[in-house]
C-alpha cells in the first residue's frame, strides 16, 4: 500500500462503462487502515468479535493490500496480521455473486 492517497485513486477514474466506485471505495479505506494503525487494529478487533475469533495482538503490525491477484480472482482489500490473513469483499449498491467469497 502506498502511503499517498491521491496516486491510488488516481486509476480508478470514470470510463465509459464503468464505475469505479467500489474500487474508489476501497482504496480510500485501505489508506486509512494502513496509515492509521490505531485505527486499522480497531476495525479488524472488531470484525473479530462479530465472528467470535481472537482478537489481533495489541500493537500488531497489519499490513493491507488492495487487488491481490489470486489466478484471475481478486478480492477488494486482504488484511495480514498475526499469521492470520482477513479477505474482504465489498460492494457499493450490488449483491455478492454466486460462491464470490468461496473464490478466496
Amino acid at each position: 500500500m502506498k502511503s499517498n492517497l491521491l496516486s491510488a485513486l488516481r486509476k480508478y477514474r470514470p470510463r465509459e462503462n464503468h464505475d469505479p466506485l467500489e474500487n474508489f471505495i476501497t482504496e480510500a479505506f485501505a489508506w486509512l487502515l494502513q496509515n492509521h494503525p490505531r485505527f486499522g487494529e480497531f476495525f479488524l478487533n472488531k470484525i473479530a468479535s462479530k465472528l467470535q475469533l481472537q482478537f489481533v495482538a495489541k500493537g500488531a503490525t497489519t499490513e493491507w493490500t488492495t487487488q491481490v491477484n489470486f489466478e484471475g480472482l481478486r478480492p477488494d482489500l486482504i488484511a495480514e496480521t498475526d499469521g492470520r490473513a482477513f479477505v474482504f469483499e465489498h460492494k457499493a449498491w450490488s449483491a455478492l455473486r454466486p460462491n464470490q467469497l468461496q473464490n478466496y
